[in-house]
């Protein structure tokens, strides 16, 4: 629905694209793993770093 609203209903992101993103933008401002493994509630750091991961790659795909 906040896609439709923000005319962004063709682009492939989802509400998880968004937790990644959040997380990535995060990161990239050097704020510590553990402050994102809090806000974003995971339980595990190797899940965030998937997220981040996952999230960096399509950022780089997104530019070229």
């Amino acid at each position: 629905h906040i896609m439709d609203i923000l005319h962004l209903s063709n682009v492939p992101l989802t509400p998880g694209s968004m937790r990644a993103g959040g997380a990535t933008k995060r990161f990239i401002r050097n704020e510590a793993l553990a402050d994102i493994k809090f806000l974003g509630r995971w339980a595990a750091e190797s899940s965030l770093n998937v997220y981040i991961q996952e999230a960096v790659s399509s950022f780089v795909l997104l530019k070229l």
